[in-house]
């Protein structure tokens, strides 16, 4: 897991792979506040999707990770609570959806969390467990989020 924020970019840039790079320099680069619905930046070897919703309480989100695609996760308007775990073989899957939608979803109380918010991101691999869309506090609030999925090689 990389946790950062995008004034590091160019640090970060020489340390990951080229379509990494190239979800980043677009992260960097672009005005995310206008963003909105789907983009594709290079087929569907990288691609964003918009969002606006209201953060839940903890047990109201699941817990998921994706075997095709790494997560790059930015909340651009509002913040959110992320929660993580590390994957292991006995944590017990509650719904396989990696068919339709490259995500398995897991019963797992995780131990650690981050705030996204402002230019902070976040990027998980798939041996990382998140429940992203939490509440920071004890009440939802209104958040816009940027998902770059970036597939692995």
């Amino acid at each position: 897991m990389i946790i950062d924020n995008l004034k590091n970019i160019d640090r970060i840039l020489p340390q990951v792979n080229e379509r990494m790079q190239q979800a980043l320099k677009f992260l960097a680069g672009t005005d995310l506040q206008a963003l909105s619905g789907k983009t594709e930046i290079d087929g569907r070897r990288i691609h964003v999707a918009v969002s606006e919703y209201a953060t839940k309480a903890h047990d109201e989100k699941k817990a998921e990770t994706h075997l095709k695609y790494i997560d790059i996760q930015m909340v651009v308007q509002g913040a959110e609570r992320v929660y993580t775990h590390e994957l292991t073989p006995e944590l017990p899957i509650v719904e396989d959806k990696r068919e339709e939608k490259d995500a398995i979803f897991y019963a797992v109380q995780e131990s650690e969390s981050h705030v996204l918010t402002g230019d902070r991101f976040a990027v998980y691999y798939p041996w990382e467990v998140h429940r992203p869309g939490c509440n920071v506090a004890d009440e939802p609030q209104q958040v816009k989020k940027i998902v770059v999925k970036v597939l692995l090689d």
